[in-house]
């Protein structure tokens, strides 16, 4: 079940945020994430159970596009 009394907005998920997202999404908080270099890092997100954003403006706002 997931938490979301608590946001975590990760810009950028690359290796340490695929790491940090990944681990705080198993433990079931919502998790958000945007990184510049787009689609390569989305499956990787959706893999982990993060939602991917379209903008980093949209993760931190919380408008987000879900997998």
């Amino acid at each position: 079940m997931k938490d979301h009394s608590l946001r975590i907005a990760l810009i950028g998920f690359g290796e340490a945020g695929g790491i940090f997202g990944h681990d705080l999404a198993a433990q079931g908080l919502e998790v958000r994430a945007y990184d510049r270099l787009g689609e390569p890092l989305r499956a990787k997100a959706v893999a982990s159970g993060v939602a991917w954003c379209a903008s980093a403006a949209r993760c931190m706002a919380g408008d987000m596009l879900r997998p």
